[in-house]
């Protein structure tokens, strides 16, 4: 359709208005940027054919603009016809322009897109027309370019900002959490577990003297620790608290999120008793008591989940860390299920975990509630006989 508007306006000689503007203050190419790269192909052909200069930093009522668009929909073609068309025309393209609904700019795409190319091409053009990019502008939800980068993940294009970043001599943004959801670049990348960028994200830090915050949590209670811990990811745990000692930060270990859960609660529910290890040597180095009586929004602490998870070896971990640090277990109290330890343990079918709760109870003067009924009407001898384990049976009625 558009090659027979043109041909039919060179036949009868008019002059196409590809300037002009509807009542949105949108026009053709703004239109054609939308994913018709041949339409703008035409329309550039067609304006350099009859002396028309573009208005490619034109905005409509929204703050749409062509780059803008070409960025938001990772369209390389299109940005570097555009690209490549301003600079023949001598037009200085304007990169850190916000649109007037989200705030969204061409970089902060760049820093999104999974395209590392996106960016190179963004930078170069920025460098070749001297334009300084702004590397700490946020969108309206709060968003900043580091931060994005770290949302999506792409290690290359945090490099590509940190390389542009030091070459401009400006200092990146990486504890702002003043976002709807309080997020801030070292918790989203360990929210995806990416070791390489948060190697990276430590050793800018460090290079810029900037400490990165450890503690701080986002709007569902969640800190860096606790949600290495609840992905189970050793690795990252050992990592962070080698950053915190590195630079003198004592890691909240008992700090709870939203829904009730803490760093060894997490690895007591992961069944990873090297967490619980390296969890309770941290504490131990620093003068941290590990409140392992606190339950969650369920009702269940540390000792409920290491009998659920039937590990009889983190069982004796607590329960030594326990008596070291005189704390005692409340093995009668109910979860929000009403269940006790005792009934959790018959469902276990598993007599040495009776056993050591027979023995811890017997040791700090705990009477076992035997006949207690969780929800559903069972006791534990109950619930033992309709497991029929013989010998859970027996250590009950003994």
């Amino acid at each position: 359709m558009e090659k027979l508007l043109i041909e039919y306006a060179n036949e009868k000689n008019i002059i196409l208005k590809l300037n002009e503007k509807d009542k949105f203050n949108s026009y053709p190419l703004l239109w054609a940027c939308d994913g018709n790269i041949e339409m703008i192909k035409l329309l550039f052909e067609y304006a350099n054919k009859n002396n028309i200069l573009l208005k490619i930093n034109e905005i409509e009522d929204k703050g749409i603009y062509p780059l803008l668009l070409a960025y938001a929909n990772e369209d390389i073609e299109l940005a570097k016809l555009l690209f490549d068309y301003a600079n023949e025309n001598n037009i200085i393209l304007d990169l850190n322009k916000k649109d007037n609904f989200y705030g969204f700019f061409p970089l902060i795409f760049g820093c999104i897109s999974k395209n590392t190319e996106m960016m190179k091409l963004l930078i170069k053009y920025a460098d070749k027309n001297n334009i300084i990019l702004d590397l700490n502008k946020k969108i309206n939800y709060g968003f900043y370019p580091m931060f994005s980068v770290c949302f999506k993940g792409n290690i290359e294009t945090m490099k590509l900002l940190i390389e542009y970043a030091d070459k401009k001599n400006t200092l990146l943004e990486l504890n702002d959490n003043n976002n709807g959801y309080e997020k801030f670049p070292l918790l989203e990348t360990c929210y995806y577990n990416n070791i390489e960028m948060i190697k990276l994200l430590i050793g800018y830090a460090n290079k810029k003297n900037i400490v990165l915050e450890m503690n701080r949590k986002d709007c569902y209670g969640i800190s860096p620790l606790s949600i290495s811990c609840y992905n189970n990811n050793i690795e990252l745990v050992k990592l962070l608290m080698k950053y915190a000692h590195q630079n003198n930060i004592i890691l909240n270990l008992n700090d709870k999120d939203n829904d009730g859960f803490y760093p060894i609660l997490w690895a007591c529910s992961k069944n990873n008793i090297e967490m619980i290890k390296l969890l309770i040597e941290y504490a131990n180095n620093n003068n941290i008591v590990l409140n392992i009586n606190e339950k969650n929004n369920e009702g269940y602490n540390a000792f409920h989940l290491s009998i659920y998870s039937k590990n009889i070896n983190i069982l004796k971990i607590l329960i030594k860390y326990a008596n070291n640090h005189n704390i005692v277990f409340e093995v009668n109290d109910k979860d929000n299920k009403d269940n006790i330890l005792v009934q959790a343990v018959c469902f276990s079918k598993n007599p040495e975990l009776m056993k050591l709760i027979i023995k811890y109870a017997d040791k700090n003067n705990i009477v076992l509630e035997m006949n207690k009924i969780d929800g559903l009407g069972c006791s534990p001898l109950l619930i033992a006989c309709f497991e029929n384990t013989v010998k859970m049976i027996e250590l009950l009625m003994s």
